[in-house]
């Protein structure tokens, strides 16, 4: 009895050897097997990870690598666990954290003669090419003379704004402020540099960067600097002969050069008048816009051969009226309009 029981345990150990020597024999070449096969599969994954390995323990695999999409995880998983033969897949992978697009527009030299320079850091996806593309086409419509581009493309960088948008964001911002001499998308803020004189303009550019961009960006940053105006406001009336009447000048306001005009339309309507005033944002406010306004109807309907200049030095005006009592009348109202 003892010997067969001894028997059956050398018998039973001797099994248990055969078993491992042949496991061990056996597990390597199913490893490499499956691991063979898995790179195969792994193929078609270059283009969405980078540095994919697999790691075998026996059938059970371990994959690792970093994968530009976290939608790309699903596809890399299911495919290695549909491989047949293997058991179990853990999952190593890690989404790579790309880093924001850097993209700066900026302006140099005359209005007639423009510099551009564009520079940044932007994603090698399909629409790099395009992206410059647009920006080029954008700039040659703003009197591009010179467009330097120097724009590096990188695979861990994320994807800018759509094209579309960035090209009608610079369209309409160089639309309604011409002085920006810089655009810059940077840290996923959009920032803006210039100077103007037109606090009108630069409020109207950032609420359209606002409402264009809306949620795609953190911050809007104004870097827009309002200057002081520098030139002086004039206006000057005066007939070219009986019925043409020239009025000139340099004026900040619209609306007080629209209400001039139409004063003098409303008083005479058979004025050949040739308005030649310009309206720019350099020039300072005109304090005399409303004695201009008071007093003009009647220089018009009284005076002939007029000549009016107005200045924030001096108000001078000339010309014929019909009697001493209407010379009086006008000199009266040119007092009371100008020294209030």
């Amino acid at each position: 009895m003892k010997f067969n029981l001894k028997i059956f345990f050398l018998g039973l150990v001797s099994f248990g050897l055969l078993f491992w020597v042949s496991v061990s024999l056996v597990a390597p070449k199913v490893e490499a097997s499956l691991k063979k096969e898995a790179v195969n599969q792994s193929n078609e994954f270059k283009e969405i990870c980078e540095n994919l390995d697999f790691k075998f323990n026996g059938r059970d695999c371990s994959i690792s690598g970093t994968i530009f999409d976290e939608i790309h995880r699903e596809k890399i998983i299911t495919t290695i666990k549909s491989i047949n033969g293997i058991r179990n897949v853990t999952d190593d992978l890690e989404v790579l954290q790309l880093t924001l697009p850097e993209l700066r527009i900026e302006k140099s030299g005359e209005p007639s003669n423009l510099i551009w320079k564009i520079e940044g850091i932007i994603s090698d996806g399909p629409n790099a090419e395009n992206l410059q593309d647009v920006l080029a086409k954008t700039l040659s419509n703003n009197n591009q003379r010179s467009l330097s581009i120097e724009l590096k493309k990188d695979s861990r960088t994320a994807n800018t704004l759509p094209v579309d948008k960035i090209n009608s964001l610079l369209s309409k911002t160089f639309e309604i402020l011409p002085e920006v001499s810089a655009v810059e998308i940077s840290e996923n803020n959009f920032k803006l540099t210039a100077q103007t004189y037109s606090k009108e303009r630069r409020d109207q550019v950032l609420e359209f960067a606002r409402s264009h961009l809306g949620d795609s960006i953190n911050e809007i940053i104004d870097a827009i600097e309002i200057l002081e105006p520098t030139d002086t406001p004039k206006l000057s009336i005066t007939y070219e002969n009986d019925d043409d009447l020239i009025v000139s000048g340099l004026l900040a306001d619209a609306s007080l050069k629209n209400r001039i005009v139409e004063l003098i339309k409303q008083t005479n309507q058979d004025l050949n008048l040739k308005d030649e005033i310009k309206v720019e944002d350099n020039v300072r406010s005109a304090e005399w816009g409303s004695s201009v306004v008071r007093i003009v109807p009647a220089l018009i309907a009284e005076i002939n051969d007029l000549k009016f200049n107005v200045s924030s030095d001096a108000v001078e005006f000339s010309g014929t009226v019909l009697g001493d009592d209407k010379k009086d009348s006008i000199q009266t109202l040119a007092k009371q309009s100008f020294n209030g």
